[in-house]
């Protein structure tokens, strides 16, 4: 495969070769406690060739933005700080109201760094921001971006990169509930997405187990559903790994087909999938699997990453 680059590390916890021509377009979510009938998730956002001058700007735009699309917002609090490792930010504290009744409290973090903006949104009440609000500071003091793409005052730090976009220590009681999706080439108006799901504390050690109580939910949940394929798949790796090939008619004359790969090690549970048309199967098939054949997971805590064969 030419132009080859490796994906991004979210948790040190995989990594995948994508070709230089797809771009990642992932929806990175800490989901945290539930409270009061509320569950706290932290959301992150990344957007890339932002036009904005400097930080301020761009938190004024962002907060704009915010103020002309939720109903009764209200600026609480806003200041300017730096994150642990020099890296300029935003914090902001603004609430809104659901429905016209019910009270929202939203906190903000807002960083820029080349062109590339962040935004970290917390949601509460007012009473639960009482409760679990210093942990989301603590998790915007301990946000950071990679070495590479800090600013150019910011020196001397040495980054732990948990992917290659931005790092964030998760503190206990919260989870990544994040899904990776890798955007590829745009056939017969299709375009073919590698989309990469993460189990946590999965309690079995079959692979082919693991698969097995997949297959069942895809069975019972879609229309059309047929079975073409499944068995042992074959990484670049060592890893063991199972494959699910079905296709399913969520409509009448409208036929698509899924390719999914599970990989289970060390009671995290990995899930690749990529769907296609019958056409597009043809063309794009084969270099969509050699790129799900490079998944690989690190084998210690340092990050360091499963040997990968050469493609």
């Amino acid at each position: 495969m030419d132009q080859d680059r490796f994906g991004p590390v979210w948790d040190n916890r995989f990594a995948l070769k994508v070709p230089s021509d797809w771009r990642e377009n992932s929806r990175y979510m800490i989901q945290g406690p539930q409270e009061q009938g509320i569950q706290h998730n932290m959301m992150v956002t990344v957007e890339d060739q932002v036009d904005a001058c400097d930080l301020a700007n761009y938190a004024e735009n962002k907060l704009a933005e915010l103020n002309a699309g939720l109903p009764g917002y209200e600026d609480l609090n806003r200041n300017y700080f730096q994150t642990r490792s020099g890296l300029p930010a935003c914090k902001a504290v603004y609430k809104w109201f659901l429905g016209g009744e019910i009270e929202i409290y939203q906190w903000v973090l807002l960083a820029l760094a080349r062109k590339t903006g962040y935004t970290l949104t917390a949601t509460f009440s007012k009473e639960t921001s009482m409760v679990w609000g210093e942990q989301v500071d603590e998790m915007f003091s301990g946000f950071d971006l990679p070495e590479q793409i800090l600013p150019e005052n910011t020196t001397g730090h040495t980054i732990k990169v948990l992917t290659n976009r931005f790092t964030i220590n998760i503190p206990a009681l919260w989870r990544d509930a994040s899904i990776h999706v890798f955007e590829g080439p745009v056939e017969d108006d299709f375009r073919h997405d590698i989309v990469i799901g993460i189990g946590n504390d999965i309690g079995m050690s079959s692979i082919e187990a693991f698969a097995q109580i997949n297959f069942k939910v895809l069975e019972q949940q879609l229309q059309g559903y047929h079975e073409l394929k499944r068995g042992p798949y074959q990484l670049n790796t060592p890893l063991p790994a199972y494959e699910l090939v079905y296709r399913w008619c969520p409509l009448v004359d409208h036929k698509f087909y899924c390719k999914v790969v599970y990989i289970l090690f060390n009671g995290t549970g990995y899930t690749l999938s990529v769907k296609f048309t019958k056409k597009t199967w043809k063309i794009h098939g084969r270099r969509i699997d050699e790129i799900l054949r490079t998944f690989t997971v690190p084998v210690s805590t340092t990050g360091k990453l499963h040997r990968q064969e050469p493609i």
